[in-house]
């Protein structure tokens, strides 16, 4: 016999094959199931107490099912598992309706652990999604300080929303009580994202002893739990280091032309043209303002723009108006007025006029 501690590697294969497929019932290539009398026993009636449903009773004669059919299985896909869908023809199978007292078609209940009921609501694919997901049990546990210091399995969601989202609620059922001891846990607060040294939310973390992982996808039920099993059966496939991003070099425009001016300056952000070379003071400004919604650039002597001889012209980002600042030791401040939005700005026509004066 096989200690009880032991386990069967064939258990384990079985055990994430399932959880794969655990939500993937489907039938014609959809993902809303057709109900008989045997599956709706076995696969409703008897569900457990972490499974939902939302059944579409309907029959073939009715344009309202048929116009409802599409959102609802729209509602199916996009639901990723999450929610169970089915389909039953009340023509076929009255007896099975009768009981829930049925005087219309379509109609769609929503059965949850505790009982069911009906959903009066938009009948559109999000609304399918959204009502039948605010039923699925949360069976994911509050992490602690011993979550941190332990080395078990652990699937881990760090959130600021406050909650369980349905989609880690269902991930949570996935995995419930699963061969493997995967644990899931869930963190509302920064203070225990800083005990894993996780930097923003939402983030999910795997752990298995000394492995760990960052889910780096783009979340989906199927995608997630489909991550969280390969990562600890081992099948996951390394990382692909993402590319270290070059410095953004700091660029000072040359404007010398009208139409470089309109190709450079209308880009929504404020243009700052300083007359003549820009100096090392003026760099340092542009370098101190880069992330902020402004281009730089320099007019040289000689240019086109004869008007642009002296000092810093800053031209509105949308507006024909600008500002001039007599010197570079005046523009951080003229730059940080704009900012918080106290700049007075003047027509541009004003402006060249007062310098030709």
């Amino acid at each position: 016999m096989r200690p009880n501690n032991q386990k069967n590697p064939k258990v384990k294969k079985v055990t994430m094959l399932s959880l794969l497929s655990t939500f993937c019932i489907s039938r014609g290539g959809k993902f809303v199931t057709e109900l008989t009398s045997q599956t709706w026993k076995k696969l409703v009636e008897k569900r457990n107490n972490r499974t939902v449903w939302i059944v579409d009773f309907q029959a073939g004669y009715c344009p309202a099912c048929r116009q409802a059919a599409p959102y609802f299985a729209e509602a199916a896909e996009q639901s990723h598992g999450m929610v169970r869908f089915g389909s039953l023809d009340t023509q076929k199978y009255s007896d099975i309706a009768a009981p829930f007292g049925i005087r219309y078609i379509p109609t769609f209940i929503i059965f949850y652990p505790d009982g069911y009921k009906v959903y009066n609501g938009e009948r559109s694919t999000r609304g399918f999604c959204n009502a039948a997901a605010k039923y699925i049990p949360n069976n994911s546990n509050e992490i602690d300080e011993t979550w941190a210091e332990r080395s078990d399995k652990e699937a881990i969601l760090f959130t600021n929303k406050g909650q369980v989202p349905p989609m880690w609620a269902a991930i949570s059922n996935s995995f419930y009580d699963n061969q493997d001891g995967i644990k899931i846990g869930h963190a509302l607060n920064s203070e225990k994202k800083d005990m894993f040294n996780v930097t923003a939310f939402p983030t999910v973390l795997v752990r298995d002893g000394n492995k760990s992982r960052i889910f780096d996808g783009k979340p989906s039920f199927s995608v997630l739990q489909n991550f969280i099993a390969k990562f600890f059966d081992g099948t996951l496939p390394e990382a692909t280091p993402k590319p270290t991003p070059k410095p953004k070099g700091l660029y000072i425009e040359t404007i010398d032309t009208e139409e470089k001016f309109e190709k450079i300056c209308h880009k929504h952000k404020n243009c700052v043209i300083m007359a003549g070379e820009p100096d090392e003071e003026f760099k340092k400004i542009a370098t101190k303002f880069q992330h902020d919604p402004f281009v730089f650039a320099s007019c040289p002597a000689g240019s086109k723009l004869d008007y642009i001889k002296k000092g810093i012209w800053v031209y509105h980002r949308t507006q024909d108006k600008c500002a001039f600042v007599e010197s570079v030791d005046k523009l951080n401040n003229a730059l940080d007025r704009i900012i918080d939005g106290s700049l007075h700005w003047r027509p541009i026509v004003d402006v060249k006029m007062d310098q030709e004066l």
